[in-house]
């Protein structure tokens, strides 16, 4: 990789015709720590399209800080994490201080226009170099849930601090008041977090707009102890009343929209079961204004989010309020920020039965008489009912997303179809493999138990590559070709099946055991020769340590000992005439004689 690198920049300053300035980075991990997987220790970052495993770093001077140095685009905004191991599942995780919060905390850089850097060596999953001592802070969280019913999974909190496990950080109430606290010391850092009435997602609590940062509370820890109460969905300590259930109408003006008459109009949001579900609430026009209506009894919350859809939007080329067919729009004047680049309209309970004002689509207030559209016949997507041109008009809709495995450079409009490469993986370590294979069976094949093999990739992992739209889907795995061998999973899944969620790229899943939500227990010792690379914890099975060596027995330092090829085997010279029998330097008549003399002896 560093030749290739190198030739490419000494290319683009011979010919100073280089589409892009290139610097170069230098990137540092301190393993001291850490122990090393015996696989390498690599770094996968926007600069090399995330692929695990393709960029090594190297210890060359022994001291256990490994580098790699990367050409990237200057002035680009890099962002990266180190990996112990090529694949998914053995990267760090990336401290809050030093993460990019808003993007799956990564490391993050903007390279510098025009010099290269050399950057620190930081210690594995951690801001700063080895050894460091860290300052925290005590910071205590407090929830009530006295208006809850409180789950018999316990009460927990999970937030960027501790990885948005919702089952790792459980709060208590020693005195039973309904107060629920735990004290944790923290890195001062700004930080996201949410309390969860249970141990897994969907049974956290939805934060009110008023007091969210991307649907989620944030806190800033700084030096000095801080303590933090709410009440859980509420945004003040203290809890209130709930608002009592009531009918809600929906209105939403979809004349202006060609298709809304041929796909229908849809309602989702946070108050719809399940919670928004695509195409939810179908919307009647029974009187054909264009006018979509539908009336919902809503309960347990006071805030509503909502948003409404022309069609399903996981089917087709539907469009709902936030899609990239409306990219300009953002819901300022009647909505709140849903934490994904995009808006949700929100509205407060009263109590009572309300019938809510008609808007129209895309817009916080009634249409206006003008009909806004595209007036080019030869759009593709003409409005002939449009009066005045918006300048949407549109000729070639495809994937416009670079990323997408479809991507369409002369696509001029998203149109959904955007699809994305999806590796699917289950660990079967602790099961017998049925001799028809390992299948996995979901809503994107048609749940057919035994249409769709896996294949092993190692260490008893199966994995299948897919190719999936943006979309929710579930699925479960098979151990054989049929319904009857299949899992059943809880707390991760929905009514027994997994849930995959793809949103705008590729996904690799982590390899849960089989009929469990979490990495099977194995060897996580990478010194040991029972190592598994996807084990979730240690089970007790590492036994034998890793011994370097030659492990060729026909090599003349031939180690009986080594179970780790190292390269060192030597052999000893081999005879480079083989028919010269007695040595002498030439193969005759000598030679002959005494072949014939032993030939038919059993050596």
């Amino acid at each position: 990789m560093k030749h290739v690198l190198s030739f490419a920049a000494a290319l683009a300053f011979s010919l100073g015709a280089w589409s892009q300035s290139l610097v170069n980075i230098t990137f540092q991990v301190d393993m001291n720590e850490t122990p090393p997987n015996p696989a390498g220790v690599f770094v996968a970052g926007s600069f090399q399209g995330w692929t695990a495993g393709g960029t090594q770093l190297s210890d060359d001077d022994g001291d256990g800080v490994y580098s790699v140095t990367a050409a990237v685009e200057a002035g680009s905004f890099v962002q990266w994490k180190f990996m112990n191991g090529p694949t998914w599942g053995l990267e760090e995780t990336v401290p809050p201080a030093c993460g990019n919060v808003s993007d799956n905390n990564n490391r993050f850089l903007e390279a510098a226009p025009d010099v290269d850097t050399v950057l620190d060596p930081v210690c594995f999953g951690a801001c700063v170099a080895c050894g460091t001592v860290v300052s925290t802070t005590p910071v205590t969280f407090e929830v009530d849930l006295s208006l809850q019913e409180v789950s018999a999974q316990g009460v927990h909190v999970a937030g960027s601090f501790q990885g948005w496990d919702p089952a790792g950080t459980e709060l208590t109430d020693d005195d039973g008041d309904g107060i629920y606290s735990i004290t944790l010391d923290i890195e001062p850092a700004t930080y996201q977090y949410k309390f969860v009435n249970g141990n897994a997602w969907g049974s956290d609590e939805a934060v009110p707009s008023e007091c969210a940062v991307s649907n989620n509370r944030e806190i800033t820890v700084g030096d000095e102890a801080l303590t933090v109460a709410t009440c859980f969905g509420q945004c003040a300590a203290e809890c209130a009343l709930p608002t009592p259930g009531a009918d809600i109408t929906f209105q939403v003006d979809a004349s202006q929209i060609d298709s809304a008459a041929a796909n229908g109009v849809y309602l989702m949001g946070s108050f719809t079961a399940p919670s928004w579900q695509a195409g939810a609430v179908a919307l009647a026009d029974a009187d054909g204004d264009g006018v979509w209506t539908g009336t919902v009894f809503v309960e347990g919350v006071d805030e509503i989010q909502y948003k409404y859809s022309i069609g399903n939007p996981f089917v087709g080329g539907a469009i709902d309020e936030s899609g990239s067919e409306t990219a300009d729009f953002a819901m300022m004047g009647c909505g709140a920020d849903n934490g994904f680049g995009s808006w949700n309209r929100t509205h407060v309970r009263s109590g009572e039965a309300e019938v809510l004002e008609v808007v129209c689509f895309n817009s916080c207030s009634g249409c206006s008489e003008s009909v806004m559209g595209c007036t080019d016949e030869t759009a593709a997507n003409y409005n002939a009912a449009a009066t005045e041109d918006d300048g949407s008009c549109f000729y070639n809709p495809g994937c416009d997303d670079a990323n997408a495995q479809n991507y369409n450079a002369e696509a001029d409009a998203n149109d959904g179809s955007c699809q994305y490469l999806v590796t699917l993986r289950v660990n079967m370590s602790n099961e017998t493999v049925s001799p028809n294979g390992v299948h996995v069976a979901g809503a994107f094949q048609g749940w057919d138990p035994g249409a769709t093999p896996m294949a092993l990739l190692g260490y008893g992992v199966y994995e299948v590559q897919l190719v999936l739209a943006d979309g929710a889907y579930e699925y479960k795995f098979v151990n054989g070709n049929e319904w009857g061998a299949d899992e059943s999973v809880g707390d991760c899944g929905n009514g027994g099946n997994r849930v995959l969620v793809v949103a705008g790229s590729d996904l690799i899943t982590e390899a849960h055991c089989f009929f469990s939500c979490d990495a099977c227990a194995g060897c996580t010792d990478p010194y040991s020769a029972e190592f598994h690379p996807f084990a979730g914890s240690d089970d007790g099975s590492c036994a034998t340590p890793l011994v370097e060596g030659c492990t060729y027995p026909t090599a003349s330092n031939y180690s009986p000992n080594a179970n780790v090829e190292n390269g060192t085997c030597t052999f000893d010279a081999v005879n480079p005439c083989p028919a010269d029998l007695d040595g002498n330097g030439a193969v005759g008549t000598p030679d002959l004689l005494a072949f014939l003399a032993a030939f038919g002896v059993e050596c």
